[in-house]
């Protein structure tokens, strides 16, 4: 999963989301599926895009296929973000229920298998 929180000016969130809708397209054009926009409630200048990728390899192709007019979209919501750091970019790998070991006295199902 991919989570991008940006930082917009009040006055600037009408045409953000207005971009967003654009950014949504291109990244599902890439393989990328579940995305959302969502605007914190308490702090409404904080938007937060999420999407998932299939694979890690799967995002690293969509990282490296942008079209011109893809990465000129990308540039203009990331644009909008104001604030002295970055738009902050979270990459995570989700696990499956289960696949995880929460105590150590419990059999790791996945190293059985080898």
């Amino acid at each position: 999963m991919v989570e991008l929180e940006y930082r917009v000016a009040l006055e600037n969130a009408r045409a953000f989301h207005n971009v967003m809708q654009d950014v949504q397209l291109y990244r599902q054009r890439n393989g990328a599926y579940g995305w959302s926009i969502a605007r914190d409630i308490a702090d409404p200048e904080l938007w937060t895009e999420r999407y998932h990728c299939p694979t890690w390899l799967d995002y690293l192709r969509q990282r490296n296929r942008w079209t011109q007019s893809e990465r000129a979209l990308d540039e203009k919501a990331m644009a909008f973000h104001i604030g002295p750091e970055p738009v902050r970019i979270r990459r995570m790998l989700e696990r499956p229920f289960g696949s995880v070991r929460w105590k150590d006295d419990v059999p790791d199902r996945a190293a059985s298998e080898l």
